[in-house]
């Protein structure tokens, strides 16, 4: 649970929202119940994303939380079916496009989003999605790092 009061921790429902998701993810880490056990490094973020289904139609948008080398969790109000395909860009290097990945709903969460199952990726995908990675982490240190250096002077 994270929890927010009005108004020092804001006067709107964004900032709220905002400063009692940040301590609920906070709040989580320190529990040993719910490190995640997974092969890959997984890390917490707030990255907005397209996704793209190959059944056609415009891109979704969502905010990225979790990304490992195997796959993702985007939060999205969008309703997409488990085992679509589907393109992930990550709106890096300009936002033209060129850091993406390809894989599969794994599962749906109604209301909240989508977990995807990258697909078995070459060389050179590998390597991107190591820059994704690598930049998802210096953006999510900086913040953290910003983020308890305002709370810690309150």
């Amino acid at each position: 649970v994270g929890l927010a009061v009005s108004p020092d921790d804001g006067n709107d429902a964004e900032q709220l929202l905002t400063h009692a998701d940040r301590r609920m993810y906070v709040e989580k880490q320190k529990q040993p119940s719910r490190k995640d056990q997974r092969l890959h490094t997984r890390m917490k973020c707030r990255l907005a994303i397209e996704l793209h289904p190959q059944a056609g139609g415009g891109p979704v948008f969502g905010n990225l939380i979790d990304i490992s080398l195997g796959g993702c969790y985007v939060e999205t109000s969008a309703i997409l079916a488990a085992g679509s395909n589907l393109k992930l860009v990550f709106s890096i290097d300009g936002g033209d496009g060129t850091l993406s990945a390809e894989g599969s709903i794994a599962r749906i969460h109604p209301g909240s989003g989508v977990a995807v199952q990258f697909k078995e990726m070459s060389r050179e995908s590998r390597e991107k999605m190591y820059r994704i990675l690598e930049f998802v982490q210096n953006t999510t240190t900086v913040y953290n790092d910003r983020y308890l250096q305002n709370l810690f002077n309150r």
